[in-house]
């Protein structure tokens, strides 16, 4: 219980953090909320156990590459407004591509859920049938009047 809330907390702020990434107009502030949601992953991957690929994680991405980033970001003299000239433009284009990849995901837990209950179902048809019954739909039969 106490994992699966740590769980959601960290999966809160990563999305937030992401999508401040993206919506900051701010390149500096865009690269720390990207060093924010690289740490909240790290942290997803603890809970996972795997501790190795946490640390290579925080060494690898925000110490090496984020780094570099600002430095670069801050050295040089970037015209913001020059950079977002063709966001209206690419909108439309955006919208749709982000759709398809909301499809695609619900596809994939759609039939990741529907492939665990019927895997689920071929275990139960190996057991007694009161347990595979559980499995069938149920669906009336018609009755015969006797004659």
């Amino acid at each position: 219980m106490f994992e699966s809330a740590v769980f959601y907390a960290f999966a809160a702020v990563l999305l937030v953090s992401a999508t401040f990434v993206i919506t900051s107009r701010n390149p500096v502030h865009s690269a720390l909320f990207l060093v924010l949601a690289f740490f909240t992953a790290a942290g997803t991957w603890l809970l996972l156990r795997a501790e190795f690929l946490a640390i290579a994680l925080v060494v690898v991405y925000v110490g090496a590459v984020m780094v570099l980033f600002l430095f670069v970001v801050m050295m040089l003299d970037i015209n913001i407004e020059r950079l977002r000239e063709g966001f209206w433009r690419n909108l439309p284009l955006a919208i749709v591509v982000g759709g398809i990849l909301v499809f695609e995901m619900i596809a994939v837990l759609a039939n990741r859920i529907y492939g665990a209950r019927r895997a689920s179902c071929r275990r139960a048809t190996a057991t007694p049938r009161s347990w595979a019954a559980s499995c069938t739909p149920t669906t009336p039969t018609p009755s015969r009047s006797p004659r």
